[in-house]
């Protein structure tokens, strides 16, 4: 019996520390390789397309391995560079309009404080009768200077806001020559895929590949399903966001609508971090129409995604919304916003894992039912 407890603890330990050295692996891998992580992953992704041109159009595996990798560069680099174009023009506008705005809306603030407080001022002044001609002057010439004050101080600061933005952005770390050896690695993945899977194959016992045989299987389809549903949902926003800002006649739609878009990817975060400003914005300005315009558009899209977004995602995920729930807070606190985004993958591959039956195969070799 205490043979029996040793080895299941012995057998306990193995498959810990096979999973450590998994999560491990991926960790090093990932920060020291992610060129090559990132090109295996579009290699699994285009091999559909490879192969199609393998069979329809009776190409190589070489020259259709070519074609799909070039034209898959030549898309991504067309799809940034018009959202790099749209970033920069929204960014000009934002810093050439936006302090100008800001001071017409601290302007009209101050002009309704001060119509407010004229009549308070008036009865104090009939109360007390201690308030000349040139105390109301010097009133109001220092409600003048503090409203310029307050106009150059938020002005400056959304300004250097803007220019820190600016920075960052042309900042970012784009490094040549891991994009050279990503495209490369593409390459060599996609052409040599079927080599690649033989070696996994032999290396991989017999068991764990029966087994393991349908997790690519089902974590394919469960992301497949959970992408299109996203981009489902996303697609209907910005339609959404674009046909309501056009109605309302609002400059540089195209801009607006392509962050918004860029930002509703973001859970719990959406478009309301753009529209509520906005909207508050707008109604401290005076502007009651666009006010309103822009809480309609908003309740819209929120009606329509909440309307939507179970019956979309509830066939994909397949957990209880409670364990959704618990996986993207404690991703949230673990890894910030990247954590809410990537949590639900890891959600569905423990799911895929369970139901594959890895598992139970953990368990059954744990407890020794199985050599």
């Amino acid at each position: 019996m205490d043979n029996q407890l040793i080895y299941r603890f012995f057998r306990l330990c193995l498959v810990l520390l096979a999973i450590t050295c998994t999560v491990l692996i991926m960790t090093l891998s990932w920060t020291y390789l992610y060129p090559f992580v990132i090109a295996l992953c579009i290699a699994a992704l285009l091999q559909p397309f490879i192969q199609l041109l393998e069979r329809q159009m009776k190409l190589s595996r070489t020259f259709a391995t070519l074609v799909i990798v070039l034209f898959f560069c030549l898309f991504m680099a067309a799809f940034f560079l018009l959202v790099l174009v749209e970033a920069i023009r929204g960014v000009h506008f934002l810093a050439s309009e936006t302090p100008a705005q800001l001071q017409r809306l601290i302007h009209h603030i101050t002009d309704q404080l001060t119509l407010l407080a004229t009549p308070m001022i008036h009865k104090i002044e009939g109360w007390l009768g201690t308030m000349n001609d040139t105390q109301r002057h010097s009133l109001t010439d220092s409600i003048q200077v503090l409203q310029t004050k307050a106009s150059s101080f938020a002005a400056g600061l959304l300004q250097s806001f803007l220019e820190t933005i600016t920075s960052a952005i042309a900042s970012l770390p784009m490094s040549l020559t891991a994009l050279i050896v990503g495209i490369l690695a593409t390459f060599f993945f996609s052409k040599d895929w079927n080599k690649i899977l033989g070696v996994v194959e032999s290396l991989t016992p017999r068991t764990i590949l029966e087994k393991g045989g349908m997790i690519p299987r089902q974590l394919r389809q469960t992301i497949t399903g959970i992408m299109k549903a996203q981009c489902i949902l996303i697609c209907t926003s910005t339609l959404l966001i674009w046909v309501g800002l056009t109605i309302l006649n609002v400059n540089h739609v195209l801009s607006i609508t392509l962050i918004a878009a860029l930002v509703d990817v973001i859970p719990y975060v959406g478009t309301g971090v753009i529209f509520i400003p906005w909207a508050i914005y707008s109604f401290f300005s005076g502007q009651f129409s666009m006010t309103i315009g822009l809480s309609i558009l908003y309740a819209v899209i929120v009606i329509t995604r909440q309307v939507l977004e179970p019956k979309l995602l509830a066939s994909h995920f397949g957990v209880p919304p409670v364990l959704l729930l618990i996986g993207l807070f404690l991703g949230f606190q673990l890894l910030g916003v990247y954590g809410m985004i990537l949590s639900p993958f890891v959600i569905v591959t423990i799911k895929t894992l369970y139901t594959s039956g890895l598992f139970h195969l953990a368990k059954s070799f744990i407890l020794g039912d199985q050599k």
